[in-house]
């Protein structure tokens, strides 16, 4: 039985042909790097029974088959499920033979309305309304997911308390939903941002955005560890300084104004290159992937 509170975490892309360079070779909780549902627990401030969370995929096919849209609207679709008996098609399915062809859409609507209650229910199993809070952490091609997941939750009366989305891809393409409280995380490096993400902004609802600067890799390493290595548990040090970092102006030597990381607001020592939009002054790429520092690697 869930006591406070419920964990989604929605998995991204999962291939083994690139060796876990943009993700996981495995979907579900395998997906995640180190004891990630321990430390989300401690986020949230959750102890849960064990099995009590639940792990999603949010992926498509070969990882560029849809948009940040279009995975949104799945990820609604997937759980929208509706009473049946109260609704129109089932009127309009009583008025005709239940064996003619005009009845053969409505049986396959009925049939994909009851998977999505199976989907719905084995989300919201023993918890109540008003009692339970629902946590999302996505990743990669599941923020698009997992944040269509949200809509619906909230659509449907359920409280969906927080939000994280790591390294989301095409985020520029959806919206996260109003209500939540909502971080966006990713990272950037001194020759590369994230080359599957772009480190695009999620388009709306996003209460506090950062990119870390990860400044301890060199060449080929950073290039792995700039996307595929969010989705450790490690990522939770950087989370609890994206809560508490704030930047301001400084003046330097040469009358420039620039925006730089208050001392002391990040009590675990994270760098940020950007918060919010404000770029930190000589703190990384803010964005994309410089390509020519990939051909280097290769001669």
């Amino acid at each position: 039985m869930v006591q406070k509170g419920r964990i989604i975490f929605v998995n991204g892309h999962w291939t083994a042909i690139d060796g876990g360079l943009s993700g996981s070779s495995v979907p579900l909780k395998p997906y995640w790097g180190g004891p990630f549902e321990q430390e989300a627990e401690r986020f949230f401030g959750l102890k849960e029974a064990a099995n009590t969370h639940v792990y999603l995929d949010g992926t498509t096919l070969i990882g560029f088959d849809e948009s940040g849209e279009e995975r949104h609207d799945r990820g609604a679709r997937d759980y929208n499920a509706y009473d049946w008996d109260k609704s129109f098609l089932k009127r309009l399915h009583d008025k005709v033979n239940d064996n003619s062809e005009q009845t053969s859409s409505l049986r396959n609507a009925k049939y994909s309305n009851e998977l999505r209650n199976k989907a719905l229910s084995s989300l919201t199993a023993g918890m109540t309304k008003g009692q339970h809070s629902f946590y999302i952490i996505t990743h990669s091609e599941g923020s698009a997911y997992g944040a269509g997941l949200a809509r619906v939750l909230i659509a449907k009366g359920w409280n969906v308390h927080t939000v994280i989305h790591i390294s989301a891809d095409e985020g520029d393409e959806f919206s996260s939903p109003a209500g939540p409280l909502t971080y966006q995380i990713g990272y950037t490096g001194r020759l590369f941002g994230d080359w599957v993400t772009s480190n695009e902004r999620i388009r709306g609802n996003v209460d506090k955005w950062g990119l870390v600067y990860i400044n301890n890799y060199n060449g080929w390493d950073e290039f792995k560890a700039i996307h595929g290595s969010t989705r450790s548990a490690s990522i939770f040090r950087r989370l609890w300084d994206l809560k508490t970092v704030f930047v301001q102006q400084v003046l330097d030597s040469q009358g420039h104004i620039h925006w730089q990381q208050a001392p002391g607001s990040t009590p675990n020592g994270t760098q940020f290159a950007q918060v919010n939009g404000f770029v930190i002054h000589g703190n990384g790429r803010t964005s994309g992937t410089r390509w020519g520092a990939i051909r280097d690697l290769m001669h």
